[in-house]
């Protein structure tokens, strides 16, 4: 069975090429049928399109990362109306909201790319060659690579986040309070934000954030914190009797 990030990079690529399908044709338009150069600014108005992508190919796998995050802290199949419940509601519309500005760097990245070709000198049919490969998922790196972070940034806050919802429901059922305690990854410093280090073994009740570097994070990777707080953070929680 393919890993949680894993899930999430295939589907986070699945949307990426079926919107693309949909965003190169009205890009292109201006060199297909008068041999301009094509027009980028078309993709700014396409970000509900990439909105529909994500709930269709990303949440199914990243509210499967939530499920079996919750299974693994109590044991069993989340509870009737899971995923339903406003908690878990709320992290997948925050989830999409952190994915949804790509079409703002397809953008940058169709504007980087004319401006380079421009400053080369290169003609028309060049600089729609280029422009055509921004929408090439199979082979840009740019989606490659994007759809890597994406997964192991979505993967990890999906598992935390379920973890804690596992963590709430002990608490309910056994009617002792717990705490959260944060957990850096101290064995490689050198990949480690030193916020995230600093914030080891800060302990806090289930429903009171931590405070990292200045940010309230309910969890690791928690996605209404900053990007540079969370995106590809491999820092974890555990939990004790408060």
């Amino acid at each position: 069975m393919a890993s949680d990030d894993e899930n999430i990079r295939r589907g986070w690529l699945a949307a990426a090429r079926q919107w693309t399908a949909d965003t190169a044709g009205r890009v292109m338009e201006p060199w297909r049928s008068a041999r301009m150069t094509p027009n980028g600014v078309w993709v700014l108005s396409a970000q509900g399109q990439w909105v529909e992508q994500l709930q269709t190919n990303v949440r199914p796998p990243i509210l499967g990362a939530l499920r079996r995050a919750v299974q693994t802290v109590t044991g069993s199949a989340p509870p009737a109306g899971f995923d339903q419940s406003q908690y878990v509601t709320d992290y997948l519309q925050q989830s999409i909201n952190r994915m949804s500005n790509t079409p703002d760097q397809v953008y940058r990245e169709i504007t980087r790319t004319l401006d380079e070709g421009i400053a080369a000198g290169e003609s028309t049919p060049e600089l729609a060659a280029r422009v055509q490969h921004v929408f090439d998922v199979t082979g840009n790196p740019f989606w490659e690579n994007r759809a890597t972070v994406v997964g192991r940034t979505e993967a990890h806050a999906a598992v935390q986040a379920g973890t804690l919802a596992g963590a709430a429901q002990q608490q309910i059922e056994t009617r002792r309070p717990l705490m959260k305690v944060w957990q850096a990854t101290l064995g490689q410093p050198e990949r480690t934000r030193p916020a995230h280090a600093a914030a080891h073994g800060q302990a806090q009740p289930l429903t009171s954030p931590f405070i990292v570097d200045g940010e309230k994070l309910q969890y690791p990777g928690d996605p209404t914190g900053s990007a540079g707080n969370v995106i590809q953070c491999r820092c974890s929680m555990t939990f004790r009797e408060a």
